[in-house]
C-alpha cells in the first residue's frame, strides 16, 4: 500500500506541481483561463476564414502537400503526423467528405476564431471546428476539433472539442486509463478502450507541455523517457482507486477540485481519500490543464 501511494503522488499530484508558465511561442494562444467560458459571439463576419479553408480543401483534393503545409501551423502539422500517420493520408481523408461551413465565432482568450463545418461522408456526418489564427500575416489552420471522439481513418479531426476545465480533465484521465473520455464520467463502466495513438493524442491535447514534462519527471526513473510506460504505470496505480468525483467546478475561472478515493481493498489497508485542484487555460483552441496541486484540506 505504501508503494501504491508513493507512486500515485508521483503520477497524479505531480509532486504538487505549481502552475506552469506559458512558453514564449504559445503567447498567441491566450494568457490565462477565459474570464467567461460562455463568451461566444455568433454570426461574426468572415475575415478570410472561408477562403483559407477553401484553399486547404482544394489542396486536399489535389493531394498537394506543399500547398497544404503553407496553410497549416507547426502544431497542426505535428498532430497530423502523430495521429494520422502523415499529411498525405490526412489530406486524402479530408477530401473524402463533403464540407459545408456554418457558424463562425470566437471565445474570449482563445487567440483565434472557430469556423464550424458539417463534414459528410458515407451516409454519416460530423460537426467539425476549424480553429484558425494569423501567423506571419496569413490565416492558418492550427487545430481541427470535433464534437465526438477522434478516430483516425474515419474523422480528420485532431482533437475532441474542449471548451472548459471539465472536458480537459476527463480527456487527461482518459489518457491515463486508455478510455474514451466522451464516456466519462457518466458511462465509465461502458467506456470503450482507445488505441495507443489516440491515447497519446489525448495525453498531448489535455495538458500543457510543461506540465506533462513535470509529471513524467516526477515519476519512476524507468518511465521518465518513455511516455507509454509512464501512462501504463499510471493506469496500474489508478486501478486501486475509484472513479474521481468532481467536488468543485468553476468553468468561468478554469478551476476544478477532484476527490480521489481508494477502492475498498486499499481503504481497508489504510489508504485515505484526498483532493487535487486542477486549473486550465486556452491552448491551440482547447482548454487544457496547466497545473495540478494537492488541496490541503480534508475531503
Amino acid at each position: 500500500m505504501k508503494k501504491l501511494l508513493i507512486m500515485f503522488w508521483a503520477f497524479l499530484a505531480g509532486c504538487a506541481a505549481q502552475p506552469v508558465a506559458e512558453p514564449p511561442r504559445e503567447k498567441a494562444q491566450g494568457q490565462s483561463a477565459p474570464q467567461n467560458h460562455k463568451a461566444r459571439l455568433q454570426g461574426e463576419a468572415d475575415a478570410g476564414e472561408r477562403e483559407a479553408i477553401g484553399a486547404l480543401l482544394a489542396a486536399a483534393e489535389l493531394g498537394d502537400e506543399h500547398q497544404a503545409r503553407a496553410l497549416l501551423t507547426e502544431y497542426a502539422l505535428a498532430e497530423i503526423e502523430a495521429l494520422h500517420e502523415g499529411l498525405g493520408p490526412w489530406l486524402k481523408l479530408l477530401a473524402s467528405g463533403r464540407m459545408s461551413l456554418t457558424e463562425l465565432y470566437t471565445r474570449e482568450g482563445a487567440g483565434g476564431r472557430f469556423q464550424v463545418a458539417r463534414w459528410e461522408r458515407d451516409g454519416g456526418s460530423l460537426e467539425l471546428g476549424f480553429f484558425l489564427l494569423r501567423e506571419g500575416g496569413r490565416l492558418k489552420l492550427d487545430n481541427l476539433l470535433c464534437t465526438g471522439p477522434i478516430a483516425p481513418g474515419i474523422s480528420p479531426a485532431l482533437a475532441s472539442s474542449r471548451s472548459n476545465v471539465l472536458r480537459a480533465f476527463w480527456a487527461y484521465y482518459g489518457a491515463l486509463l486508455a478510455l474514451a473520455p466522451e464516456s466519462l464520467p457518466g458511462e465509465a463502466a461502458q467506456a470503450p478502450a482507445v488505441s495507443q495513438r489516440v491515447r497519446l493524442s489525448l495525453w498531448r491535447t489535455s495538458t500543457l507541455p510543461e506540465l506533462r514534462r513535470a509529471m513524467q519527471a516526477a515519476g519512476p526513473a524507468s518511465t521518465r523517457e518513455n511516455t507509454t510506460a509512464y501512462l501504463d504505470a499510471a493506469c496500474r496505480v489508478l486501478g486501486g482507486f475509484n472513479l474521481p468525483e468532481v467536488r468543485e467546478a468553476d468553468l468561468k475561472e478554469g478551476r476544478l477540485v477532484v476527490l480521489f478515493t481508494p477502492a475498498p481493498e486499499q481503504s481497508d489497508a489504510g489508504a485515505l481519500p484526498f483532493l487535487i485542484e486542477y486549473r486550465s487555460r486556452w491552448w491551440h483552441g482547447m482548454q487544457v490543464l496547466c497545473s495540478e496541486q494537492r488541496v490541503q484540506s480534508t475531503p
